[in-house]
């Protein structure tokens, strides 16, 4: 209910966040079903993401968001968060920021050093 109240906010401003919407569509169908599966709260932290996006619009960086090589420059963090991953290829240390916060009051360990533990099936 929540991610649909957001998709309603992009698709609101077509204008301003068309581009933006298109490519978080396109990411996010990418993402393997289990991904979605394996975690009850992925529509909340999606919908989180999402706000955040439009919240620090201005500070993506486009040539590495937009390009098409998004699956190379995730390539080295295959073992964090999925959606930390669309956070961190925003290039933007705001919404990087922002979202390792929500998931830290959310209670969600994240491990950006996946050698230390790989038993935590929430990195």
């Amino acid at each position: 209910m929540i991610l649909g109240l957001v998709d309603v906010l992009f698709q609101n401003k077509p204008e301003k966040y068309g581009r933006l919407t298109k490519r978080l569509t396109e990411l996010e169908a990418s993402f393997n079903k289990e991904i979605k599966k394996d975690n009850p709260n992925y529509s909340e932290e999606m919908a989180y993401l999402k706000k955040l996006f439009m919240k620090h619009f201005n500070t993506i960086e486009e040539d590495t968001f937009y390009s098409d090589a998004y699956a190379d420059n995730t390539a080295y963090l295959q073992y964090i968060h999925v959606l930390l991953r669309l956070a961190v290829c925003s290039g933007s240390d705001a919404i990087v920021s922002d979202f390792l916060s929500f998931l830290k009051k959310k209670g969600r360990t994240i491990n950006l050093n996946p050698h230390t533990d790989k038993n935590d099936k929430h990195t």
